[in-house]
């Protein structure tokens, strides 16, 4: 008897929840099938947002997070956000330096 796609398909979703690992490993695989993983431009859509600025936002209220609870510092959101940002571009800035000198170093060459 043939094996049609839907039983196929039966088999390895079967072999996937029944296997012995962690729950989020069969989450991953599941996901990894299907198609599913997040990636940068559906998470952008879903978020309305460049993900970048997303990550610096959620970067700066971790950070926030962390010194309210080891150092009892409360800041406003804003502040968090905005200092937070402003990290980011100087290390970006720094960044860039450095490449530019590099490049401009191996053009002297």
């Amino acid at each position: 008897m043939p094996v049609t796609v839907s039983t196929w398909q039966k088999q390895r979703w079967k072999r996937i929840w029944r296997s012995r690992v962690p729950p989020k490993i069969r989450v991953f695989a599941w996901r990894t099938m299907n198609n599913a993983l997040p990636m940068r431009v559906n998470t952008a859509r879903r978020l309305g947002m460049d993900v970048d600025r997303f990550l610096v936002i959620c970067w700066a209220l971790w950070t926030n997070r962390n010194k309210v609870v080891m150092e009892r510092k409360i800041q406003p959101p804003m502040t968090i956000i905005i200092r937070g940002a402003m990290h980011v571009c100087e290390e970006f800035t720094q960044a860039t330096m450095q490449l530019r000198n590099r490049n401009r170093a191996v053009v002297r060459r």
